[in-house]
């Protein structure tokens, strides 16, 4: 396989390059290299070889998909969080309350 580094430009280049050009089309692979200045047609092809392994490993679940800051679930359980950590500083416990239980 090749070593090639690719920048996020030639990334979406390619992208766009592969959506466009059609899967039977004669010489695939050089026609998207056309477009990506120092990358050889085995570059391209290795490179699309790469990602559908990486695709495969990723709905296989053996990669963990990336955490983002602006995740909705991700934003719920860092609030939660927050709000434990409040309410154990301000009540000087270490845990809050059973729910429906009152503690005198």
């Amino acid at each position: 396989m090749s070593t090639v580094n690719w920048t996020f430009e030639e990334d979406k280049v390619f992208e766009n390059a592969h959506v466009q050009c059609p899967e039977d089309a004669v010489e695939r692979w050089a026609l998207i290299a056309e477009l990506l200045p120092g990358k050889t047609a085995a570059d391209v092809e290795a490179h699309y070889k790469i990602l559908l392994e990486d695709l495969e490993a990723i709905e296989a679940g053996l990669v963990p998909l990336p955490r983002y800051k602006d995740d909705p679930e991700e934003e719920k359980a860092e609030d939660s969080k927050r709000k434990k950590s409040k309410w154990n500083k301000k009540q000087g416990r270490s845990k809050p309350p059973a729910e429906g239980k009152i503690e005198v």
